[in-house]
């Protein structure tokens, strides 16, 4: 009877971890209770099913990890700020082996694309009410029209948040809804083919609306590896779609961008920018190099080093991190913790990777793994200009969530078929 509750319990998991961290994230709140459930999880589950949780490719990088953050938070200069990205990475492991532990079958993994998506939504929806200055002529050319209706959305959420922040996650979820519209005949239910289609839109949309450079080249990048893997099996309505967002592009380029070009100065200013992007990075470098063991805590790049290595270009107090995602992790957490988020990286591609090119692997499972090539592209390309899926950032458990689904469709076996529909 205890085993047949637990079995019970244990199918409403992610259902109850997954909106209680977000919660616990987005709100800064509640750290401690949240975790405490999660836990509760993982002990249920080694008296279900004898193990706290199924092993993945990702453990050990994740132990690294998990050592270095206590020391993080003993070194560090001021703990109210590390405590919080402490908790915010182990929320953020908790939903991964959430999703992980829940996503067991085919039909299953078909559902957690579904959600995926869904969430996907919900970030587009939190960023237009949380945004308190739309930026204009940043990137790309916006009409003062949408611009004003924009601006007339109130922000309703109780902290603003930095458009180049939202628009770093929301382009993770922009090339991952290719897999719900773009795969194979007979991977996807034909609504939700429909439904993935208006998800990429809008999530695109909402990225070239918060105007971040580095996420617009990340978006293509990611895109144009989802195309080059698809070029073998690409059906005549994947064509189609590609020739007419070609066509699309082609006029927005010619009257958006060049009109861009002639009114605003932030594209022809982009050796200005690379030039304090470079003074950032030396400066990573420099603290990695003062602090190789220990790094110098989380959250902690900005008053370190402007005491250490003060900016030429930047005041102090304006530059919160490194602007790489890969010395993000070095500077925070030590040259260990940078090989374990590299190894990370690694890892999750190499999986995308045998998961799209294993013919064994269900036909759901092969979409999957070529939509996070197209992911990890984008993250690697966004992280190579910018830090922003890092836990200093409040989204961060949504990337885990995504790594979650990836190991989980990775371990899917050929004979976990599941319900098409």
């Amino acid at each position: 009877m205890v085993r047949r509750m637990g079995k019970y319990l244990l199918v409403l998991e992610p259902f109850i971890v997954g909106p209680a961290v977000l919660a616990a994230t987005f709100f800064n709140r509640e750290f401690l209770p949240v975790l405490g459930v999660a836990l509760a999880f993982w002990g249920l589950r080694y008296l279900v099913q004898g193990r706290f949780s199924v092993r993945t490719p990702l453990d050990i990088p994740l132990v690294f990890l998990g050592l270095m953050m206590p020391v993080a938070w003993a070194i560090s200069v001021r703990p109210e700020v590390t405590r919080v990205q402490v908790y915010r990475f182990g929320l953020s492991v908790a939903l991964y082996y959430s999703v992980v532990n829940w996503v067991t079958n085919e039909w299953r993994l078909r559902w957690a694309l579904r959600g995926t998506g869904l969430t996907g939504l919900g970030l587009a929806l939190a960023s237009i009410l949380s945004i308190a200055a739309w930026p204009q002529g940043k990137a790309f050319y916006v009409p003062a029209e949408v611009l004003t209706f924009l601006r007339g959305v109130n922000q309703r959420l109780p902290d603003s948040a930095n458009p180049n922040i939202l628009a770093g996650y929301l382009i993770l979820f922009a090339v991952f809804s290719w897999v719900l519209w773009a795969s194979p005949r007979g991977t996807v239910h034909p609504v939700d083919r429909m439904v993935g289609l208006g998800i990429w839109a809008v999530l695109t949309g909402m990225s070239l609306l918060f105007q971040s450079r580095g996420a617009i080249f990340a978006l293509a990048g990611g895109s144009l590896v989802y195309v080059t893997l698809r070029l073998w099996q690409v059906d005549r309505r994947l064509l189609l779609v590609w020739c007419g967002g070609l066509v699309l592009g082609a006029i927005y380029l010619r009257v958006g961008l060049w009109e861009a070009w002639q009114t605003s100065p932030q594209w022809r200013s982009l050796l200005t920018t690379y030039e304090q992007r470079w003074e950032i990075w030396t400066r990573g470098v420099y603290l990695v190099q003062s602090f190789p063991f220990t790094g110098v805590g989380m959250g902690l790049y900005s008053p370190v080093v402007d005491i250490l290595y003060p900016f030429y270009f930047s005041t102090p107090g304006q530059v919160p991190h490194a602007h790489n995602l890969f010395l993000q992790a070095a500077v925070d957490l030590g040259i260990a913790g940078g090989v374990a988020w590299l190894a990370i990286i690694l890892i999750g591609g190499w999986c995308a990777w045998e998961m799209c090119r294993t013919p064994r692997k269900p036909r759901t499972v092969q979409a999957v793994g070529t939509a996070f090539w197209a992911v990890q592209t984008a993250l690697v390309v966004h992280g190579l200009m910018d830090a922003v899926p890092w836990f200093h950032s409040r989204p961060v458990p949504l990337l885990w969530a995504l790594w979650g689904l990836l190991m989980a469709a990775w371990r899917l076996p050929a004979s976990s078929q599941g319900v098409l529909e």
